[in-house]
């Protein structure tokens, strides 16, 4: 594989996604994926995202194989990666990790795949995940909190459901708010089904199931499921809101506007750019950047926010700064890693930023104000902890307003 690093020029490898398919996504327990295995199901998938490419990956090209699996445990315990490695039937000489990030693990091993590949450690990688919450319950099998953290800090065991009761609590998200936009998901997903926008990721499963007779018989039936089983395109504003609070006496939390749970898998191809486009495979996206951030458990759906913040400001606002602000030798200096940066140039360079987009755009001057007030509250250190919810609405807007500037 080519080097990233060449003296004397510049050159930046690039990390790209060339295929991506996932199952249809099935209801947990009552739903047809409750007794399908987590390994055969992503097994599928890989075999899938290999044959899309028509033969211009191979099994022996991939260099590594990233899973991720928020309750590796049982049916999809031990590595599960390998297995699902092997039984797709990659070579045995193709090495697997499996990450577990809880919610965010599937989208981990992307980013881990493109870092990998960016930093010049692999060309081809799969990533992707999978989760049977059928046959493996959120908590796993075997519960087993650690005594000083149940006594000094049960919120870090705070159920998801009630973590979002305090979210919506703590940010004002009323009960109308959250079924407006559980409709709007409901409706738009309805709607890319029927107008077959789904048909080109979803890879069908064929399920057999053994149904037992009335004379103590057993017969197999066997059918395909590529159909998503949540969603309900029937659904209205009234219905979703006769339906009680699941998790909180008096709360907001319902079956309609809660994420329900699900079986599933989904995965993608992330190779080098120039690879790609020499092997003939047409880049779907590119990847950009990542960033991650930590909040206290009992709110720990806002933690996407302040990711969302950290990587606008400083993956994609810094960098094309600095390279029109100073010179090769400068950038040498200045682009450190993320952890390296001081909080005054997290400041400062969004700033700058800031003030360029003000000169060009007068009227943004207002959204502007409220995006540098919110990142200097987050790298005060105001924001991760999330004791100021004046300084956190502001953060809000100024994300917004950053997604929109940066797309």
């Amino acid at each position: 594989m080519d080097s990233p690093i060449k003296t004397g020029v510049k050159v930046m490898r690039q990390a790209v996604i060339v295929s991506g398919v996932r199952t249809a996504v099935g209801k947990a327990i009552k739903g047809s994926l409750r007794n399908y295995r987590s390994d055969e199901m992503s097994a599928t998938v890989v075999k899938e995202l290999l044959r899309k490419t028509e033969g211009k990956i191979v099994p022996s090209d991939v260099d590594d194989v990233i899973i991720g699996c928020a309750m590796p445990e049982a049916c999809q315990g031990m590595n599960i990666a390998r297995i699902i490695s092997i039984r797709s039937g990659l070579p045995v000489d193709v090495p697997a990790q499996t990450i577990n990030r809880f919610c965010a693990s599937g989208l981990q091993t992307i980013a881990t795949a493109a870092e990998m590949i960016v930093a010049g450690g692999a060309d081809i990688v799969v990533a992707g995940g999978v989760e049977t919450m059928s046959m493996v319950p959120m908590t796993g099998y075997r519960y087993s909190p650690n005594p000083h953290m149940s006594i000094n800090y049960p919120e870090f065991y705070m159920s998801m459901g009630l973590t979002a009761e305090r979210v919506a609590e703590m940010f004002e998200v009323s009960r109308e708010d959250q079924d407006e936009f559980a409709l709007r998901s409901h409706l738009r997903a309805a709607t890319a089904f029927r107008e077959g926008k789904f048909n080109e990721e979803i890879v069908p499963l064929t399920v057999q199931e053994l149904v037992p007779g009335i004379d103590g018989s057993q017969t197999t039936e066997e059918f395909t499921f590529n159909e998503d089983e949540h969603l309900r395109p029937d659904s209205t504003i009234e219905q979703l809101s006769l339906l009680k609070p699941v998790f909180k006496k008096g709360g907001t939390v319902t079956a309609g506007n809660a994420s329900p749970l699900s079986d599933g898998a989904a995965g993608v191809i992330v190779m080098e750019r120039k690879l790609a486009e020499k092997k003939g495979l047409v880049p779907i996206v590119r990847f950009l950047g990542f960033a991650v951030a930590g909040v206290a458990p009992e709110i720990m759906g806002i933690t996407a926010v302040i990711a969302y913040t950290y990587m606008a400001s400083v993956v994609f606002i810094q960098p094309p700064l600095i390279r029109l602000l100073t010179t090769s030798r400068e950038r040498q200096i200045v682009m450190k890693p993320m952890r390296e940066v001081s909080n005054k140039e997290k400041i400062l360079f969004p700033a700058i930023a800031m003030m360029v987009i003000i000169l060009l755009v007068p009227k943004s001057a207002p959204l502007v104000s409220m995006f540098m007030i919110g990142n200097m509250f987050r790298e005060s250190g105001v924001v991760p902890r999330l004791t100021d919810s004046a300084s956190n609405e502001l953060l809000n807007i100024s994300t917004i307003f950053l997604m929109i500037t940066v797309g």
